[in-house]
């Protein structure tokens, strides 16, 4: 059986706290590993948490206005993007039409 690795997630009311603290070291959006949305990794002192939604894990964005937006609503406004491995959504339509 193969052993996943857990990931530790931060909810929104968490982040606006850290937020208002100034506890937030940097914040970056990039590419899941596996694949499945791009994902907002919260750093402070205390280590790396990944974005999550309430009571479903980890919070998948299918863009980057997603994701400026959803931080935003925590307080949060710079913050780097690493789209390796990222492909918009217009682009994936018009990838799938040229590999036809």
């Amino acid at each position: 059986m193969a052993m996943t690795e857990k990931r530790v997630t931060v909810t929104v009311p968490i982040v606006r706290e850290l937020a208002s603290a100034g506890a937030i070291e940097s914040v970056v959006v990039r590419m899941d590993e596996a694949g499945q949305g791009l994902i907002a990794v919260i750093r402070t002192a205390a280590g790396e948490r990944i974005f999550s939604a309430a009571r479903t894990g980890v919070r998948y964005f299918q863009s980057v206005d997603g994701a400026i937006s959803a931080l935003q609503v925590c307080g949060l406004s710079k913050f780097e993007v690493d789209a390796n491995g990222w492909v918009p959504r217009t682009k994936r339509g018009k990838q799938t039409e040229l590999d036809i």
